[in-house]
């Protein structure tokens, strides 16, 4: 990298280089929620591999609805030219702009790729297979997921549910159906305590880059040639609620905006695992 050219001071100066003030705005925004990600992640925003872009773009940093999501790639794909232009980044910054590319043309896994990888992923990286039950079976966004620890488990009128942080000290029930509640004992190992999900090398919290490098490398052993990330699981479960008919207030229910529920018996995660049922009933039965 040639010196000087620090992450603050070239996003500086790429920001100062965009003519509309508009759209001046929204790339310092868009560049500043990655340098504090980054920082959160212990990283710098110039060392992200492609795998760590694509955790960004996943986070909710910038947004997930899709408008949101296309101002980020965009901004980050000028902000890479710009900094390879600069002498900023050593080579071509081609993996960073392929999984920029890849984000935008990502979609969510049909309900037989989604049983290919969990079946994978069960074999080669338990933890992954939990996580992508939670984000694909059970609705609970990746952010949430990471900060599940072993005591938010417990149960509620008989059923398994985690116990979920939400706005103004308040904390959200999520109902979990048995698919997911078998992977989630799986993964507590008997503990009492501790993050529920853990990095391969220690027993700290599994992070974002983490977790969408250990999802690429299950998908790859599932036989899964499309880009994998959290998001991605996400946007699965979405879509297999839509196929499996799942009400609209339901699906928002799922996602924490509904918090007094009458009755956990129509959890919308139900309706998608009665529905992976019928490929897989010893799985979701």
């Amino acid at each position: 990298m040639t010196e000087g050219l620090t992450y603050p001071a070239l996003s500086a100066r790429f920001a100062a280089s965009i003519g509309s003030p508009e759209l001046r705005r929204t790339y310092r925004r868009v560049l500043g929620s990655l340098e504090r990600w980054a920082a959160h992640e212990g990283v710098s925003p110039l060392d992200l591999s492609a795998a760590g872009l694509a955790a960004f773009l996943a986070s909710g940093a910038v947004g997930h609805a899709p408008m949101d999501q296309a101002r980020a790639r965009g901004a980050l794909t000028e902000f890479f030219d710009f900094a390879t232009a600069c002498g900023a980044l050593s080579g071509s910054p081609a993996a960073a702009q392929e999984i920029l590319a890849d984000a935008a043309g990502a979609g969510p896994l049909d309900a037989h790729e989604l049983l290919w990888l969990v079946d994978a992923a069960e074999l080669v990286d338990q933890p992954i297979c939990t996580l992508a039950l939670l984000l694909a079976v059970n609705g609970i966004g990746v952010q949430e997921a990471l900060s599940l620890d072993v005591e938010s488990f417990t149960t509620s009128r008989g059923i398994a549910v985690a116990r979920l942080p939400r706005r103004w000290g308040r904390r959200s029930v999520i109902p979990l159906c048995r698919t997911v509640q078998a992977a989630t004992r799986t993964a507590r190992d008997g503990r009492s305590s501790g993050p529920l999900l853990t990095a391969a090398m220690s027993t700290e919290r599994l992070g974002l880059i983490e977790a969408g490098q250990r999802l690429t490398t299950a998908a790859a052993a599932a036989g899964i040639t499309s880009p994998i990330t959290p998001e991605v699981l996400e946007q699965t479960f979405v879509a297999l609620a839509v196929e499996a008919g799942v009400p609209a207030a339901e699906l928002r229910h799922a996602a924490g905006e509904v918090e007094n529920r009458d009755s956990h018996t129509s959890y919308a995660a139900f309706t998608v695992s009665a529905h992976m049922s019928t490929l897989d009933p010893n799985r979701f039965a």
